[in-house]
C-alpha cells in the first residue's frame, strides 16, 4: 500500500524504536494511523476489533472490556450479554 508516495506493509518492525508496528485498519479509508504494538494481546484486540468494524457486527463479547476503545464496536463480558438478550 502506498501513502503519501511511501510503500508501507501491513506490519513491520520498527527497529529503531524496537516494536512491531501496524496500519491501524479500523481507520481505512478515511484515516491512516500507524499504531505501536507492545504485547501479543494489543495485537489480537487490534485485529479482533479491526475484524468486526469491517464486518460490521453488532458486538464484540470479551472477558476484558478496557482492551477495546469505547465507541467503535459496542462491547460486552459473556454475561452482559447474556443477561441482554435474555431480557428481550
Amino acid at each position: 500500500m502506498k501513502v503519501n508516495g511511501t510503500h508501507y506493509r501491513s506490519l513491520w518492525w520498527n527497529t529503531q524504536d524496537n516494536v512491531l508496528e501496524i496500519i491501524d485498519q479500523r481507520s481505512l479509508p478515511y484515516e491512516f494511523i500507524v499504531q505501536q504494538v507492545h504485547t501479543l494481546k494489543d495485537f489480537e484486540d487490534a485485529v479482533i476489533e479491526g475484524s468486526a468494524i469491517r464486518e460490521k457486527v453488532d458486538c464484540i463479547i470479551t472477558r476484558n472490556l478496557k482492551d477495546f476503545k469505547p465507541g467503535r464496536v459496542e462491547c460486552f463480558t459473556g454475561i452482559e450479554y447474556l443477561s441482554l438478550i435474555s431480557a428481550e
